[in-house]
């Protein structure tokens, strides 16, 4: 049924997110009755308050990432 569907791309362009939007999509996550946390046992609230202190290494790293095509393991799921 897939048989020969694979395509060659010769470019694919990302545009890069911004501190801005990483920023927007941080303090919109919900921090409100539940008490949940990542990974690492960070709770959200502290992620958001927080926001303004590492905003800017994370919009680095997300970017290198994706012009690398390097994403950590725990990012891949």
């Amino acid at each position: 049924m897939f048989q020969n569907t694979r395509h060659v791309y010769s470019s694919i362009k990302f545009s890069y997110a911004s501190t801005h939007e990483i920023g927007k999509i941080i303090t919109s996550l919900k921090t409100e009755k539940k008490k949940s946390h990542d990974y690492n046992k960070i709770s959200v609230k502290i992620l958001v308050w927080s926001t303004p202190f590492f905003i800017y290494p994370v919009t680095y790293i997300c970017s290198k990432c994706l012009e690398l095509g390097i994403f950590p393991y725990r990012l891949r799921f």
